[in-house]
């Protein structure tokens, strides 16, 4: 396996850690003033991602990374999924989007561990997490080792005293804190010695924490990693393999046919059949019948180099098909809900991640299932951060609203105006395009609204909204659209 980066001399590396370290005290510092005493904010972090990139590519080019390229596109990619927080305000896409940021760093270790994004295989999303959960914990203790080993020895009792210094501080600062607490004596006496600064211990360990953990995930860009291809591959035997796959495919055959029975039924008999009503029949189990795909999917790649290879394919293509039958299932409830309750942002998430377990189950017949592991992982995952990408800018607010204005104009259902003026800056767009087809009332509502909201959106915000931490582009688009369109808002509502 050829390597990825090039192992620095004792000198140079020493030198790294001394800058990783750096590097890794400014964000801290970074981070506690920006966020310690405020909170997450989209901008914030996309700050402190930036400077983190930034960082860690200057990092990888003087350690010589032979992945350098591969850096700069997956730290873009992480940059585009936290910038697109700015662009919405609607919370479930932002989570998608803070999800998709640690999906983008496994990513890029997959290439910088030497496993490739064509030759990773399931198992080494294992080994990936480990990675980066050891070098949070650990990785930046090697790096002040690094500084107290290195050949040159001309201020080594300097160094020795300054790594003493750096472990001893935040010790100090943790016992003072439950000292503090434990004794209000001490307690009073130790706010008088630093009543000029209250909070300052607190800072300081929280840059000090922050920059520890900033430091040891900054190192992976540039300090050789070795990749461990089989070590959390399952051990079981061909025969105890096939017994499981056998089993499952038993039990899945079994339901399969309960949900063909359903596929093929009209919706009136299926809810007469559950003894629900249609709401709770489409709630009813959805979440669990999409949570079924990622675990047959996960026991199939664990189980892929155990079963015999004739058994495997036959057994785990029945267990995919069925897995497609309960797939398809889950598209019909979710079908009947939008039938019976028209169209929201979580219905068109949900459907999104429908449409990202489907090619999943295409992409692990076409790679694992075919005995060519490798590519499955890193496919699925990125198939994730497209689609995360994609939904955030096709703005699901505008569709949920265009969808239900014109299912409303057709009589198929009521407008729930309530719903669609509830979903935020995102949809303020939308609606006022959409005003023209609406009822004088249903105009008048509307107007209103969005004249009352979002005229001066600041106004009536609460202080942390104020921040420039909190800048979002949606409220700005949304109150633009309102004074563009404020005299068709007035008259939509006379006197």
């Amino acid at each position: 396996m050829a390597a990825t980066s090039a192992t620095p001399s004792t000198e140079a590396a020493a030198s790294l850690s001394r800058h990783t370290l750096a590097c890794g005290l400014l964000l801290g510092f970074m981070a506690d003033r920006l966020w310690a005493d405020y909170g997450p904010a989209p901008l914030t972090l996309l700050l402190l991602l930036s400077t983190f990139c930034g960082c860690a590519l200057w990092l990888a080019r003087s350690g010589g990374s032979r992945v350098l390229t591969a850096q700069v596109l997956w730290s873009t990619v992480a940059m585009m999924c936290i910038g697109m927080m700015l662009l919405r305000d609607t919370e479930i896409l932002n989570l998608l989007m803070l999800l998709s940021l640690p999906t983008t760093i496994a990513l890029f270790l997959l290439q910088r561990s030497g496993l490739g994004l064509q030759t990773s295989e399931p198992h080494h999303a294992v080994t990936v997490g480990l990675l980066l959960f050891t070098s949070i914990l650990a990785r930046s203790l090697s790096l002040l080792r690094s500084l107290s080993l290195q050949e040159q020895v001309d201020h080594a009792g300097l160094r020795r005293a300054l790594l003493g210094t750096l472990i001893a501080l935040p010790l100090l600062i943790l016992f003072w804190q439950l000292f503090m607490s434990a004794d209000a004596a001490f307690e009073r006496w130790a706010l008088q010695l630093q009543c000029f600064a209250p909070t300052l211990p607190w800072h300081v360990f929280s840059v000090l924490v922050l920059g520890w953990i900033a430091s040891g995930v900054m190192a992976l860009a540039w300090q050789p990693l070795a990749a461990e291809r089989d070590r959390f591959r399952v051990t079981l035997g061909a025969t105890e393999a096939t017994i499981v796959l056998a089993a499952l495919s038993a039990l899945f055959m079994l339901f399969a046919g309960f949900q063909l029975a359903n596929l093929f039924s009209s919706p009136a008999t299926n809810v007469a059949r559950s003894g629900l009503s249609i709401a709770e029949f489409a709630r009813h189990g959805f979440f669990q019948l999409m949570g079924i795909t990622p675990l047959v999917l996960g026991v199939l790649a664990l189980l892929s180099a155990c079963a015999t290879q004739l058994w495997y394919r036959r057994l785990g293509a029945l267990l995919l098909v069925c897995v497609a039958i309960v797939m398809a299932s889950s598209v019909q409830r979710i079908d009947y809900y939008l039938d019976s309750y028209g169209l929201t942002v979580d219905r068109i998430v949900a459907c999104a991640i429908l449409l990202w377990l489907a090619l999943c189950i295409a992409a692990f017949a076409a790679t694992v299932l075919r005995q060519h592991c490798g590519g499955f992982l890193a496919l699925a995952a990125s198939m994730a951060v497209a689609i995360c990408l994609i939904l955030t800018f096709v703005n699901p607010a505008a569709i949920a609203v265009h969808t239900n204005v014109s299912l409303g104009r057709s009589d198929q259902r009521p407008l729930d105006l309530n719903y669609l003026l509830a979903l935020g800056p995102d949809a303020v767009p939308a609606l006022i395009d959409e005003l023209p087809s609406l009822t004088p009332r249903d105009q008048c509502t509307v107007a209103t609204a969005l004249i009352a909201t979002w005229s001066d959106p600041m106004r009536y915000a609460a202080p942390e909204q104020r921040d420039w931490r909190n800048w979002n582009a949606s409220p700005r688009l949304a109150s633009k659209a309102v004074h563009t369109n404020a005299t068709m808002l007035q008259q939509a509502c006379p006197p």
